[in-house]
């Protein structure tokens, strides 16, 4: 679903006097504009904070994806430094739509009964679709 991710920025060490550091995102099996809105901007802790979150948009979209991973980046410390390998991370969301898309998810929420009233068609239909809009160069390969 469209929505907000907040991501967690932690402080370590001395908690004294204030500091800033930017950050940024920057695509993974995620795109930018397609699954979430590329951000970038400037975290200010204040004297004894040790924890800031920055919230980044997601995209929603009617196909599934196992997972959609970009990654957060922070640069230019003031007042502070960053740590070695503490200076970037991945950020991965799971997917909580069905599979192979999200058409079918009230039927599939009744259990048997439901699923018993899903198409084969339709189920093959929208499975065509998922691999036909979303894997890279399936599309032209399957009209030649």
């Amino acid at each position: 679903d469209e929505g907000v991710l907040p991501v967690d920025i932690m402080r370590l060490g001395s908690m004294q006097g204030i500091v800033k550091v930017q950050y940024s995102t920057e695509d993974g099996s995620a795109r930018a504009g397609k699954q979430y809105k590329a951000q970038k901007g400037e975290v200010i802790f204040e004297d004894q904070e040790f924890r800031r979150s920055i919230e980044i948009e997601t995209i929603a979209s009617p196909y599934w994806a196992p997972t959609l991973e970009f990654k957060l980046h922070l640069s230019e410390p003031k007042n502070c430094t960053l740590g070695t390998y503490l200076h970037s991370c991945r950020v991965k969301v799971i997917d909580g739509d069905t599979f192979p898309s999200s058409r079918y998810q009230d039927l599939l929420s009744q259990g048997e009964k439901g699923v018993r009233q899903i198409r084969s068609v339709g189920l093959f239909w929208q499975f065509w679709k998922l691999c036909f809009f979303q894997v890279p160069g399936i599309a032209w390969r399957t009209l030649l």
